[in-house]
């Protein structure tokens, strides 16, 4: 971890283009609005630009598709981080925790899709793999699930010293 965090998260923070989501930070976190790839997007973007080297780093994200102001978005609409955010090849690892519906076999699905390890431990999902693939296998879990009501909550992590055994 760094003594530095809260000028690396808010230096991150300014990278990121929000311009199609709404968007709220306060004292405790940063919230995303609007639809599921620009939040996915924005939410890539600022773990990719805190990312340092050596330096521990851990995300707490929760996505949830019953937010109303999500419905007016403009659909399909190009991601603006994509081709600005550095490229996230270093290794990541996750914790997911979905609640709602059991989407395990789904989750187990994607996750082989997008070359990530995987482990199924009661109530959540470990993760291991790049974080390229590591966000977007959440912007494809989020997509499977549909209009079925759910809250994903996801821990990412990045060189941790305390690195799992896989």
């Amino acid at each position: 971890m760094s003594d530095n965090y809260a000028t690396i998260i808010l230096h991150a923070l300014e990278k990121t283009d929000t311009s199609m989501v709404q968007k709220q930070t306060d004292i405790m976190s940063t919230y995303y609005s609007g639809q599921q790839n620009h939040v996915v997007d924005c939410t890539k973007a600022v773990f990719t630009y805190a990312w340092k080297e050596n330096i521990h780093m851990a995300g707490e994200f929760t996505f949830s598709n019953k937010i109303e102001d999500t419905k007016d978005a403009v659909q399909n609409s190009k991601c603006l981080n994509t081709a600005t955010a550095p490229l996230a090849n270093f290794t990541a690892y996750a914790k997911i925790c979905t609640l709602g519906e059991n989407h395990t076999e789904n989750i187990a699905e994607l996750a082989e899709k997008h070359g990530l390890q995987h482990k199924t431990l009661p109530l959540i999902t470990m993760l291991k793999g790049s974080a390229n693939s590591l966000f977007d296998f959440l912007n494809d879990v989020l997509t499977s699930v549909g209009d079925t009501p759910y809250v994903l909550q996801t821990t990412v992590s990045v060189n941790s010293p305390t690195e799992s055994k896989w």
